[in-house]
């Protein structure tokens, strides 16, 4: 029995089981062990067509043909011929040649029904749809897969013309597809002087187009989309050609169709997040091209508007561990420190701060755009006052400001963010040092912390107003790690503006960004290394990356 014989037999018998009921949850993790036990095979010679000129001239006399004639029609001898040349390195052969007289058939409906049968099988035979499957990266992967992409041509072509594939002949399918994609190593993309290999694509293709086929039982659609994830987790060949959104089109599709389907992708990244618990970097570049696909996939999905909900919100979750874990240069520096923006982040205080400047700007003759100021807040207020008018003394303004802001006092004791005590509680007690480096001017620092009560959680207490340059200048946060003597691989910043942000990130710092609570507030977060939903999770970050890093 060969290595292809045991791995067939294996599946046959998890989609047994499968369609019983019977191994769900165990699905991925059997799958898995399938795809690890494949072993690699000595390279064998692999048969290519070498008359590129004389395959170029018949193609364009077929196409020729098929466009003149009302009645179009293929021989076998023809259909043969195609399919040969599937194998053809040349891309001007393969990619621009077959695959688009293929399609053109297709469409033409130049195919009989026997040759659409025959057709079907003989592209999911071993010597194609297997071709040197188990040997090291080889030309072999140009015909298995265009013979995938044209399969997937060929049900989309009987889904919606031909109707002659039957109910046996999907099932048939779906096996040695689920077996091609666990065996399916090689993700190269655009193949210098070769043209596409895409395998990957084609496997999405062809997944999309099994999805749509209605014969085919729930169980047989799980096992796919099981596969292709555990299939994607173990590659190691960079899939930067859009291989990632065509994925994340196939999966984000099949899980809008029935929750079942969604709670089978839930359960497969639950799977892989699960083993990735424990695991730390290494230095192979396997392992951080693996990383690097995980992370195109899942951003991928992220950028999906259909995703299910549950799907979206445990995506995000995860990303956002990864990167808290250590970063993608494998940072294991432990956390000694967090620094804090305040308005927004400890209190919730720039409506207040916003009604404040309207009403003020009001008083002194000046109208202004709520929004326009709600875009503004973050900054220093000489630059506020620079660009809501010009033509004013900043000193002044500046200056009558302050003294409304004292006759009508922000409530700080009444706003404190949800989560902000217990998380400086639980800093203090894990030895975490603390700063706030705010664009508000001292005073009004000190004022939050002592009317909050606030003030023994923070071990040091910066205004960006104190220094000739603010955010998005990173001076505050400079002196902030120099004052508690930390360096910036060893903190982190927690921030809700775009300055603020770019301020952080400017001094070296992890940043995290906490939700804007007010619409009028618009702030481009895309910039921080992670969003956090509430100031809580602050907690579980710093714990699960010291814990990692002891």
């Amino acid at each position: 029995m060969t290595q292809l014989d045991t791995i067939q037999r294996t599946v046959q018998q998890l989609r047994d089981l499968l369609n019983k009921g019977e191994i769900f949850t165990a699905l991925p993790n059997m799958l898995g062990k399938v795809i690890e036990s494949v072993a690699v095979e000595p390279a064998t010679p692999i048969k290519i067509p070498r008359d590129d000129k004389t395959a170029i001239v018949k193609i364009r006399a077929i196409q020729k043909r098929i466009k003149q004639t009302s009645d179009p029609s293929v021989t076998d001898d023809e259909i043969d011929f195609l399919v040969a040349h599937l194998a053809s390195t040349n891309p001007a052969v393969r990619d621009k040649g077959v695959f688009f007289l293929f399609n053109d058939l297709f469409q033409a409906e130049a195919f009989t029904n026997e040759q659409i049968k025959t057709l079907f099988k003989r592209l999911q035979a071993p010597d194609i749809l297997f071709n040197h499957i188990f040997e090291p990266q080889n030309n072999g992967i140009f015909l298995r897969s265009f013979s995938l992409m044209i399969l997937s041509g060929m049900i989309y072509a009987d889904q919606n013309r031909y109707h002659v594939l039957t109910k046996a002949d999907y099932l048939a399918t779906v096996q040695n597809i689920a077996v091609y994609i666990l065996l399916e190593k090689d993700g190269r993309g655009y193949v210098e002087k070769k043209g596409w290999a895409h395998a990957y694509t084609h496997i999405g293709n062809m997944l999309e187009e099994l999805s749509q086929v209605g014969v085919l039982p729930r169980a047989e659609k799980v096992l796919l989309m099981a596969a292709v994830v555990e299939a994607w987790r173990r590659v190691e060949t960079p899939l930067v050609f859009g291989e990632d959104h065509r994925m994340a089109l196939y999966l984000s599709s099949l899980t809008n169709v029935n929750k079942f389907y969604s709670e089978t992708l839930l359960m497969c990244l639950k799977n892989w997040q699960h083993a990735l618990v424990n695991v730390r970097p290494q230095e192979s570049y396997s392992f951080w091209v693996r990383w690097y696909n995980r992370n195109r996939l899942l951003q991928a999905l992220a950028l999906r508007a259909d995703l299910p909900q549950p799907i979206a919100d445990y995506i995000q979750q995860i990303v956002d561990l990864f990167y808290s874990r250590w970063s993608i240069e494998g940072s294991t520096a432990l956390i000694k420190a967090i620094i804090f923006d305040m308005d927004g982040v400890i209190v919730d205080s720039e409506p207040c701060a916003l009604e404040n400047r309207l009403a003020y700007l009001r008083q002194v003759g000046i109208e202004a755009d709520d929004r326009k100021l709600a875009g503004l807040l973050g900054r220093n207020m000489a630059d506020v006052w620079r660009i809501i008018a010009p033509s004013k003394d900043a000193l002044q303004l500046q200056a009558g400001y302050v003294a409304y802001k004292q006759a009508h006092p922000i409530p700080y004791a009444k706003i404190v963010m949800p989560g902000a005590r217990p998380t400086l509680q639980w800093l203090k007690q894990h030895d975490i040092k603390t700063a706030i480096a705010s664009a508000s001017d001292l005073t009004f620092i000190e004022k939050m912390c002592t009317e909050t009560g606030l003030r023994q959680y923070f071990d040091q207490l910066l205004s960006g107003a104190d220094f000739t340059r603010t955010k998005p200048a990173p001076d505050v946060y400079l002196a902030a790690l120099q004052v508690l003597d930390v360096a910036a691989e060893e903190a982190i910043a927690v921030e809700d503006s775009t300055l603020g942000i770019a301020a952080a990130k400017a001094a070296g710092l992890y940043t995290l960004a906490v939700p804007l609570r007010d619409p009028r507030f618009t702030q481009n977060q895309q910039a921080a290394d992670q969003r956090i939903k509430k100031l809580t999770d602050i907690m579980g970050i710093v714990d699960d990356k010291n814990a990692y890093n002891q």
